[in-house]
C-alpha cells in the first residue's frame, strides 16, 4: 500500500510562493493566516484552496481549528492514493476500475509534479492490467469446465511472462505453432480440453528435445516409467516420447485417467506435474481437495498459475504485448513398412535432412526404424513423396537387413578408459544408462574400472 508520506505535494500557481518556499516553512500557521489574508491569494477558487494545503504541508503544521472559509480544505493527492489502496485491496474488477478512475481525477491536476506523475503512471498500469484481467477472465470463463479462476498467483505469471520471461515465451510460441494444429484434434477426441494443447509451454517451451534432470523426456515430459506403461517405444531406434502425435496420445490419456481420479482440472495439472499418488496424500495432509488450498512443494504450487498465465498469453498474444502468431497446419503423415535413410526420403521428397529431423525428432538417428515409422512432413509433402517412393523399383524402396546390420556395426564405439572418469560420466557422453554399459562389458561390472580399459558401447 501506498502511504501519503510516499509522495511531496507540488507547489503550483504562484510564482511569488515558489520563491519565498524556504522561508514559508519556518513560519507558524498564525503567521501563515496573516500571509493568506494580507496576500490576498485565499480570495477562493480551487488552485487557492490547494496551495493553501501544500503550505501547510511544507510547514508541518496541523490546522486545530477549523479555517473560517467557504471551501474546505482538502488533501486531493491523499484522497487519490486512498482510491488506488482501496482498488489494490479488491478482487473486484468493476469496483477496483471505479477506485481507479476516482484516484485519477484526484491526481491528474499535479501531473506536472514529477513523484506524482510517477503515481499516475503506476495507476495507469494497473487499469490496463485490470482491463487486461477482464478479457482474460470473460476469455477461460468458459475453458476447462469453467474451473479457471484468475488469481493473484496467475496475475504474478502473467506479468513475469510479459517482462523478465518474455523471451522464453516467445521462443515456445513460435515452436508450438508447429505442433498445435496436431495436437488438438487428438485431445478433443480423447476428452481432454483442446486448450491444453498450449501445456507443452510450461512443460518443454514446445520443445521435442527437452530433457528434465529426472529423466522426462518430449514435448509433454513424459518419464520412462510412464512411457513403457502406455507402451510408447524406447529402443536404438527411436524414442516415441519425442513423437508428437505418439507422446499426445499417451499424455492425452493420462490427463483423461488423471480427471477420472480426481475431477477436478486443477487437480490433474498439479497431478500432472507431482504424481497422483502425492496428490492424495496431500489431500489427506491438507483436509481439503481445492488446488489452492492444498499444502504442496513450490514447483507444483506454481505450475497451476504458469499454465493458466501462458494459456492467457497463447489464446490471446496480442493483448498481452506479443504478435499474434499463425498455427502451422497439421503435418502429412506417411506410414513407411521398412527402414529408410533420412537421405533417401529427402531426394525423394525434395526436402533436406535437418528439416526432415525436425519434424521427426524421435529418430535416433538418420535412419527410420526397420519396423517401420509414421513419417511426419509438411502439409502437402506427403503427396510428392509418396510419388517418388511408388516409381523406385520394390527392392530399392527399403534398407535390406544385411545394410541394416551393417549400419548397426558402424555405430559401436570403443572408448578407452581415462585417469578419473566414471561410469557415470561415460554413460551421459554416450546417452547410454550405466546398466547398458555393464550389460555390454564384463568388466563394467566389477567394483571399479580402470584407466586404459577398453569400454564397447553402442552410440545411440
Amino acid at each position: 500500500m501506498l502511504a501519503r508520506s510516499d509522495y511531496t505535494p507540488p507547489l503550483r500557481g504562484h510564482c511569488w510562493l515558489h520563491q519565498q518556499a524556504d522561508a514559508l516553512q519556518v513560519l507558524p500557521f498564525g503567521e501563515l493566516r496573516l500571509i493568506f489574508d494580507t496576500t490576498g491569494i485565499f480570495s477562493g477558487g480551487v488552485m487557492n484552496r490547494r496551495i493553501l494545503f501544500v503550505l501547510i504541508l511544507m510547514t508541518g503544521c496541523a490546522v486545530k481549528q477549523p479555517i473560517q472559509t467557504d471551501y474546505v480544505v482538502e488533501d486531493p493527492i491523499s484522497l487519490g492514493i486512498e482510491h488506488y489502496n482501496a482498488a489494490l485491496g479488491t478482487d473486484s474488477i468493476p469496483l477496483a476500475k471505479g477506485e481507479i478512475d476516482k484516484a485519477l481525477s484526484m491526481l491528474l491536476p499535479f501531473a506536472d509534479d514529477s513523484s506524482v506523475d510517477s503515481l499516475i503512471g503506476e495507476i495507469c498500469i494497473t487499469r490496463a492490467k485490470l482491463d487486461r484481467k477482464k478479457i482474460a477472465t470473460r476469455r477461460l470463463s468458459s475453458l476447462l469446465s469453467g474451473e479457471f479462476q484468475y488469481t493473484r498467483e496467475v496475475d504474478r505469471w502473467v506479468e513475469y511472462y510479459t517482462t523478465d520471461g518474455r523471451e522464453y515465451i516467445e521462443r515456445a510460441l513460435s515452436r508450438g505453432a508447429r505442433y498445435v494444429n496436431t495436437i488438438m484434434p487428438i485431445l478433443e477426441e480423447g476428452g481432454v480440453p483442446d486448450e491444453l494443447a498450449y501445456l507443452p509451454i510450461v512443460e518443454s517451451g514446445f520443445h521435442p528435445y527437452a530433457r528434465s534432470s529426472a529423466g522426462a523426456v518430449g514435448l509433454w515430459q513424459i518419464m520412462p516409467g510412464t512411457a513403457k506403461i502406455y507402451g510408447l517405444r524406447m529402443d536404438e531406434w527411436i524414442d516415441e516420447r519425442r513423437d508428437v502425435y505418439a507422446s499426445t496420445r499417451t499424455a492425452t490419456r493420462y490427463l483423461k485417467q488423471l480427471h477420472e481420479r480426481f475431477g477436478s482440472w486443477e487437480l490433474v495439472l498439479a497431478a500432472y506435474n507431482w504424481g497422483g499418488g502425492n496428490i492424495n496424500s496431500s489431500i489427506a495432509r491438507s483436509g481439503t481437495d481445492d488446488y489452492w488450498e492444498l499444502i504442496l512443494p513450490r514447483e507444483t504450487a506454481n505450475f497451476v498459475p504458469q499454465v493458466y498465465a501462458t494459456l492467457l498469453i497463447a489464446l490471446d498474444p496480442q493483448v498481452y504485448g506479443f504478435e499474434e502468431y499463425t498455427l502451422d497446419k497439421i503435418l502429412d503423415t506417411v506410414r513407411l513398412s521398412g527402414a529408410m535413410r533420412l537421405k533417401t526420403i529427402s531426394s525423394l521428397s525434395g526436402m533436406e535432412v535437418n528439416r526432415l529431423k525436425e519434424l521427426n525428432p524421435e529418430l535416433r538417428d538418420k535412419i527410420t526404424p526397420p519396423r517401420g515409422h509414421l513419417l511426419k512432413l509438411p502439409p502437402g509433402g506427403g503427396v510428392i513423396f509418396l510419388k517418388a517412393l511408388q516409381e523406385l523399383p520394390e527392392g530399392e524402396r527399403y534398407l535390406t537387413k544385411k545394410q541394416i546390420n551393417k549400419y548397426r556395426r558402424k555405430r559401436w564405439v570403443t572408448h578407452i578408459i581415462k585417469r578419473g572418469e566414471t561410469l557415470s560420466r561415460i554413460s551421459r557422453k554416450y546417452g547410454v544408462s550405466i546398466g547398458k554399459i555393464r550389460k555390454w562389458n564384463p568388466k563394467a561390472r566389477r567394483k571399479y574400472i580402470y584407466a586404459g580399459d577398453r569400454l564397447k558401447i553402442y552410440r545411440r
